[in-house]
């Protein structure tokens, strides 16, 4: 389930989408112009424009963001703390774009009831990145996070913790699988219903009501891109339509 965002969680997710960030998370991102009407249209619809400048005003001061002036312009520049930020709260994000190589970590655990908290605690971290119940206490990933868990579980000292890489999963088909342990029809239905929502707001003419519901598409854009795991191509539904949607509600910019 993804985190409740908050609306400068908003205009950082919507400024790193708009600027690519996502491509490389090691670079800072580039100048994004248009700064009240693409930024401000990333908060909720009752979101007030006073609070939207005093968002990036308290972003630009603890160094998330940078505000340029080129031609008399206002850009918006995504710095490195900035992304930081992003991954560190929303650390499924960095999946985005990452290759597959072939092979799958499982995550099965064994914590008694006793220590519930630490069992709900590794349950929590498996989900914020990614991975799927194959079953109560089997988690899968197609991503390596071996070294990652390794510092999770000594930090917290997890009992009865064991993680594995494997190349094989033997039993049902893998599309099967996929639908099991990832809601990827439920997340494709949502896609599709951004689509369809955006193709209508292309229609509208310009002005409040048509911008309300541009609001109103990207903030339900980003509540169903925090609940997708982000899987490799390989792995996907041929009739997938993340990347199409991603593309028509940043054709909005």
């Amino acid at each position: 389930m993804a985190k409740l965002l908050k609306a400068k969680d908003r205009i950082l997710l919507g400024l790193a989408l708009l600027g690519d960030a996502w491509d490389d998370v090691r670079l800072v991102g580039g100048l994004v112009t248009h700064l009240y009407s693409n930024f401000y249209g990333w908060t909720p619809v009752k979101f007030r424009k006073q609070s939207f400048y005093e968002s990036i005003s308290r972003m630009v001061k603890t160094g998330y963001i940078e505000k340029i002036i080129k031609n008399n312009k206002p850009y918006l520049r995504l710095l490195s703390a900035g992304k930081k930020k992003l991954i560190r709260d929303f650390p499924i994000l960095e999946l985005q774009g990452r290759k597959w190589d072939g092979f799958w970590t499982i995550v099965v655990f064994d914590i008694a009831e006793i220590s519930r908290y630490k069992r709900d605690l590794l349950r929590r971290k498996l989900l914020e990145i990614g991975f799927g119940m194959y079953q109560r206490s089997v988690y899968i990933s197609p991503f390596d996070f071996t070294e990652d868990l390794k510092e999770f579980i000594e930090h917290y000292q997890l009992p009865n913790v064991q993680v594995f890489r494997a190349k094989e999963m033997i039993g049902e088909r893998r599309e099967e699988r996929m639908a099991k342990i990832w809601p990827l029809e439920k997340l494709n239905e949502g896609y599709e219903k951004i689509i369809e929502k955006a193709e209508e707001i292309e229609r509208l003419p310009k002005g409040k009501p048509r911008e309300n519901k541009l609001r109103q598409l990207r903030n339900f854009y980003l509540d169903i891109l925090l609940s997708d795991p982000f899987l490799p191509k390989e792995l996907l539904p041929k009739d997938w339509l993340g990347e199409k949607a991603r593309k028509i509600v940043l054709s909005f910019a």
